[in-house]
């Protein structure tokens, strides 16, 4: 009868395999860069906003909000008003940005416009006296909603990509609301996915959204355009949390037991004879 000598394996040889397999698996499915929108949800208040304060785990990236509204709590060049440089609502801080004319970033959401005419207009939202002030959340959520935005002309949205980590989950919100009565909406796409939102259906209601993905070491992007109203697109509050979900330390140990396992099982084979 003939012996045949099993592969001789060393325990060092058998953790690199066990964790090349689980990294392989990890790593083995495709990340998908573009956004998957989920549909868009009327703003009612703070619960609206992901709260970096209550959700472990979800971590606040970056948030920002144009500047552009005379009445606004963030004022505007030549208003009289005081302009803070944030705001922040439920544990994120928004960064308040004063727009040129085809551009608004503070380095890690960028904002550009597909053409320099027409371009990026600094939001006159809720300077008029037909237009109505968010009034549904606390005074912070309230004033993130009321501080205006971009309307003028379609563009792109990039989220740097030295500010994801590749493989790691990230949720965008984006909140548009004006106030103005004149159902005007913005349809934001990436890829395949696509939503429409209302800055003010009629009845001074606004729209968010939140979109997922997964973070392939590329820049994030997410274009933008006007499907109906004079002034759109508008684009309000924007705000980017990491995701990604974290093992429990159960989890840690039942991995480590089985990898434990799994050398244990190959230095027994290792000495058997077939």
């Amino acid at each position: 009868m003939k012996m045949f000598k099993p592969i001789s394996l060393t325990c060092e040889t058998a953790l690199v395999a066990a964790f090349g397999l689980a990294a392989f698996l990890a790593t083995s499915s495709a990340y998908a860069q573009d956004v998957t929108f989920g549909s868009a949800q009327t703003i009612t208040g703070d619960a609206n906003l992901i709260d970096a304060t209550t959700l472990p785990g979800f971590l606040y990236v970056d948030a920002i909000l144009p500047n552009g509204n005379y009445n606004s709590p963030i004022g505007n060049n030549g208003s009289g008003n005081s302009s803070p440089t944030s705001l922040t609502a439920g544990g994120v801080t928004f960064n308040a940005l004063t727009p040129t004319a085809t551009s608004i970033s503070d380095g890690t959401i960028s904002l550009a416009a597909n053409l320099s005419t027409p371009a990026f207009t600094a939001g006159q939202f809720n300077s008029y006296g037909n237009n109505a002030a968010f009034s549904g959340g606390s005074a912070a959520f309230n004033s993130v909603m009321n501080a205006g935005g971009l309307y003028g002309s379609g563009g792109t949205i990039t989220i740097s990509s030295a500010a994801l980590t590749t493989g790691h989950t990230y949720d965008v919100q984006i909140f548009n609301y004006s106030g103005d009565s004149q159902n005007e909406s913005t349809t934001f796409m990436s890829g395949s996915s696509s939503v429409t939102l209302f800055d003010d259906n009629g009845s001074h209601v606004g729209q968010f959204v939140t979109g997922t993905f997964t973070a392939s070491g590329t820049s994030e992007i997410i274009s933008f355009g006007q499907p109906t109203g004079a002034y759109t697109p508008v684009v309000g509050a924007i705000s980017l949390f990491d995701v990604t979900a974290v093992p429990e330390p159960s989890t840690y140990s039942l991995m480590l037991g089985g990898t434990l396992l799994f050398v244990l099982g190959l230095r027994n084979r290792r000495q058997t004879v077939f």
